[in-house]
């Protein structure tokens, strides 16, 4: 029996003030507007899929309202089944034209570039959609031969240690650190410089003993030290 091949891609339709939301892309010649969307990664759930799509190409956080339509486009290889659902935002910012990069750098030893958002405040959950879609564009329309894909830092006045390891953002080449306005004094910057290398070695080892016992029962939690809350009401 013959073996099947296809891929499954996405769509969204949104629709506010009567307008409906297009994105520009580089595809066609003579199509340079579509609807945001992509198509969906192995193992992943569809509505998912449109959502991460949503965040990465617009910045905008939305949830399914319903299945639209679905059809086939037989005419390529492998062939396309796609579908569209109906979408409506529910967070975020749109990713637009005046939306640029703060910082771009190339570094010699990772051979890849490494892009910096710098923002006012705490950390949300929203930025690491507009970093997604700053690192999709670079490894799409500046990355080169021979090069690793680029990375992302976003740069934040605080946040939640503990909600940014949720959203392993590590994953997808993305760090999020904090920034100081202004230096402490030398003792509280010394034990600070402390703290962040001990958290930094915990968080390795943890990894390192999740990823060598894979076939063991993980029986325990990491639980939040009370010096990390006390930190984290500080911020």
């Amino acid at each position: 029996m013959e073996k099947y091949n296809f891929q499954i891609r996405v769509t969204g339709i949104l629709i506010e003030n009567k307008k409906i939301l297009l994105v520009k892309q580089r595809i066609e010649q003579n199509r340079n507007w579509s609807l945001p969307g992509g198509r969906v990664d192995a193992g992943e759930q569809l509505e998912e899929a449109i959502n991460r799509e949503l965040l990465e190409e617009t910045g905008l956080a939305t949830r399914v309202e319903r299945l639209l339509y679905i059809c086939d486009k037989t005419d390529c290889r492998p062939p396309i089944l796609h579908i569209t659902f109906l979408l409506k935002r529910v967070g975020g910012e749109i990713i637009g034209d005046t939306h640029k990069l703060d910082l771009l750098f190339y570094n010699r030893v990772l051979k890849r570039l490494v892009a910096i958002d710098l923002k006012i405040g705490k950390f949300k959950p929203e930025y690491s959609g507009q970093m997604r879609f700053y690192l999709k564009w670079l490894e799409r329309y500046e990355m080169m031969e021979g090069e690793n894909p680029p990375i992302g830092i976003i740069l934040c006045a605080g946040g939640s240690r503990e909600k940014i390891e949720l959203m392993e953002l590590d994953k997808e080449g993305i760090a999020v650190a904090q920034y100081w306005t202004h230096l402490p004094p030398k003792l509280e910057f010394e034990q600070k410089i402390i703290q962040i290398y001990t958290q930094a070695r915990e968080r390795l080892e943890r990894r390192k003993l999740i990823t060598t016992n894979v076939q063991r029962e993980i029986d325990y939690f990491y639980e939040l030290k009370e010096e990390d809350a006390a930190i984290e009401d500080e911020e």
